[in-house]
């Protein structure tokens, strides 16, 4: 027999927390085929229109025609700077409970991205995220950027051992997960919102193996405080559930699930 399997799109942050998740998901789903597509934006909304793909995590798509969007994060950027450069030393010896016991950082100091003039910075991530990036870099009389790449995850490993910068979403400075993260700052300067969703064409009716993966997506987002307070998980799960079009017009109207 041909096993069944889900095939998910993932952008960004969705590839992180995924490698939480992998292995519980296989334990309760092992006879199912877990296929990832990581693309950019633009390409993943196509795919799943057209039916190649189950479900995407992604930044919230611009345009949702077709989609059913369900809004999971919104998070704020931070700076990611190495802890050998001269403002991460000057912070940590201000502020020496900036870590926890654990080596997550929890205290996140506020600096100006002029103060970071020296720094170059690495774009990373898929096409949107890196015009944020820009966005916030402009700041800076003359933006100084290393390279592109298009992994967040390995632009957070550049900033700790390089003499690199970056601009990530807060989420990482969680799911970096290796006692050489860097040091972690909020931006004095007004960066853009950002915000993650998982979408899924309307219409869809999902596998009981689709459902799981989200409930564990959505449990672990919840674990580390960035579901928002008001949206209930269970409330999600019970609307994708439903078939035909009602599940597209229940989950579609945020009010509808976060109750």
């Amino acid at each position: 027999n041909t096993p069944d399997k889900l095939v998910v799109g993932l952008l960004d942050a969705g590839s992180l927390i995924n490698r939480q998740i992998f292995r519980q998901f296989q334990q309760l789903c092992p006879d199912v085929k877990l296929l990832l597509v990581e693309r950019d934006q633009h390409i993943l909304e196509r795919m799943l229109s057209a039916g190649k793909l189950d479900m995407i995590f992604s930044m919230t798509p611009n345009e949702s025609t077709g989609l059913t969007v369900v809004p999971l994060v919104e998070d704020s950027f931070l700076i990611a700077l190495p802890k050998t450069h001269p403002i991460s030393k000057a912070h940590m010896a201000a502020h020496a409970d900036m870590f926890g016991p654990d080596g997550k950082q929890i205290r996140f100091p506020t600096v100006s991205l002029s103060q970071c003039a020296d720094v170059r910075f690495v774009l990373s991530g898929r096409d949107r995220m890196k015009v944020v990036q820009m966005t916030a870099l402009r700041n800076l009389p003359a933006p100084n950027v290393g390279f592109e790449t298009d992994s967040l995850g390995s632009t957070v490993s550049i900033a700790a051992c390089q003499p690199h910068g970056a601009i990530v979403p807060k989420l990482f400075s969680v799911l970096f997960d290796s006692p050489e993260k860097p040091c972690f700052f909020t931006c004095a300067e007004p960066l853009p919102v950002w915000s993650f969703a998982l979408s899924i064409k309307k219409g869809k009716k999902l596998s009981e193996a689709g459902l799981t993966y989200i409930r564990l997506f959505t449990a672990y987002i919840q674990s580390l405080g960035l579901l928002p307070d008001n949206c209930d998980p269970a409330a999600i799960l019970a609307a994708l559930g439903e078939s035909g079009s009602a599940c597209g017009e229940s989950v579609a109207k945020p009010p509808d699930l976060c109750l």
